[in-house]
């Protein structure tokens, strides 16, 4: 059985109770995660999984990656994953 998110479909660990993945959970909720009160969910995950989900959504949403206009334009454009970045042409020997 297929345990994906219910907004973007993005794959669920099978521990997590949440329907939803940590991006459209939001910040707001990660951090009520590692608070004196957080969701009956959040309770079932170590704390330590807890605050690596904060941080990596933390990220990705402060522009821990470059802006399309702050890449070079001259540059080839490669696919990784989702996301596609200027990469510098090797040169030949």
């Amino acid at each position: 059985m297929f345990n994906g998110c219910n907004t973007c479909m993005a794959s669920l660990q099978p521990e997590d109770g949440h329907d939803l993945c940590p991006s459209c959970l939001g910040l707001e909720h990660l951090r009520e995660g590692l608070s004196e009160d957080p969701c009956m969910n959040c309770t079932i995950m170590p704390r330590a999984v807890r605050a690596a989900r904060l941080a990596k959504v933390e990220l990705l949403t402060e522009g821990a990656f470059p802006l399309h206009s702050q890449l070079q334009p001259n540059l080839p454009v490669i696919g990784v994953g989702q996301q596609r970045l200027r990469v510098p042409a090797q040169e030949a020997c």
